[in-house]
């Protein structure tokens, strides 16, 4: 091979090495990052840890089988998400879990609290236990404290009443009775109207029958236990539902008494403005709403929050709730007592 032809050769080569190493470094130059146009803000990294596929392990199968694979994925942020709203329970006895509710739906909605209050209906025995155990948030009662509740020294904030009154024949000697009398007269135990100052005559007693109404007139006058006695039916103690006829409406037991001048019952406040019976006054107090919320009227059933000492300050704001204006416009508006609203 001549000189000539070596050196054609030679440079030709350097030519075609040359070539190659300028396209190789356009080509690292059109390497775009695909990350510039992620926003960071939008977009973290997390792990997600994948077990092999059973027939998808590699052949190393020794390895393969107690290993992990780890591979690198996007996720949404989650820093900013909305928290899960606090939850609260409120556990009433059946008139106070019917109270509470709408009154909590209404407070909700004016007070615009992303929170969750939970008004479940319990037997009127438990709402004190829940909250002692700290199962319930708050309670409400629409029946007097036992002794053994008392003594658990929770908060009690009263929130309204219901008020009942004794009404006699208007030709009847006796105005004015002690709730200790009015409790035997319930319990069989007064039987004569000459027992307690007036004729001769049989007691005749009229009221309401086995309803939770007609319950808790009961209960404005006698010991939550010492009447209020469940069997295992759920009906009310059989010997006291014995000392009286039972009537299916307060009108009906006016209409009885004001027929019979040895009758004796039992009726709401709200009934008591008729002309054909006698309100009488009870341990020298006048059947009133002024009497009846400066506390000197005790044949009544006054409507109780119950809590902790300190409890927490979404519930302290609906306990505020209950005992201010719009609360107390409830309770009017169902019929009871407010505490702090003329009627």
């Amino acid at each position: 091979m001549s000189n000539a032809l070596k050196r054609f050769l030679l440079v030709t080569c350097i030519v075609i090495i040359l070539i190659n190493l300028v396209g190789c470094g356009g080509k690292e130059e059109n390497v775009q990052d695909t990350t510039k146009d992620t926003p960071t803000s939008e977009v973290s990294s997390a792990i997600e840890y994948v077990t092999p596929v059973p027939g998808e392990i590699p052949s190393d199968h020794e390895t393969a089988k107690n290993s992990t694979e780890i591979k690198e994925i996007s996720t949404p942020n989650i820093k900013n998400s909305t928290p899960i709203p606090k939850s609260y329970i409120v556990s009433g006895n059946e008139l106070g879990n019917k109270i509470t509710k709408e009154m909590a739906f209404s407070y909700l909605q004016k007070a615009h609290k992303k929170i969750f209050i939970n008004c479940e209906e319990v037997a009127a025995s438990v709402p004190l236990s829940r909250i002692n155990t700290g199962k319930a948030n708050l309670g409400i009662l629409t029946r007097p404290l036992t002794p053994e509740e008392k003594a658990l020294n929770l908060k009690e904030t009263i929130f309204g009443y219901e008020a009942f009154a004794v009404i006699v024949n208007n030709n009847s000697k006796v105005k004015d009775l002690s709730i200790e009398s009015v409790k035997k007269v319930m319990k069989g135990e007064i039987k004569n109207w000459s027992q307690l100052g007036g004729d001769d005559g049989k007691i005749t007693l009229y009221m309401m029958g086995d309803t939770p109404k007609g319950n808790r007139m009961l209960l404005a006058v006698n010991d939550f236990f010492e009447l209020i006695q469940k069997s295992a039916n759920g009906k009310t103690n059989k010997s006291l539902m014995s000392t009286y006829i039972k009537k299916d409406s307060e009108n009906e037991v006016i209409e009885a008494v004001s027929q019979q001048d040895n009758a004796i019952g039992i009726i709401s406040f709200d009934s008591i403005d008729n002309a054909s019976v006698y309100p009488i006054d009870i341990e020298g107090v006048e059947p009133s709403i002024e009497n009846l919320l400066s506390g000197k009227y005790k044949m009544c059933i006054p409507f109780k929050i119950l809590s902790k000492e300190n409890i927490e300050p979404d519930m302290k704001e609906f306990v505020s709730y209950i005992i201010g204006e719009e609360g107390q416009k409830n309770i009017k508006a169902k019929g009871y007592y407010p505490i702090n609203v003329e009627k």
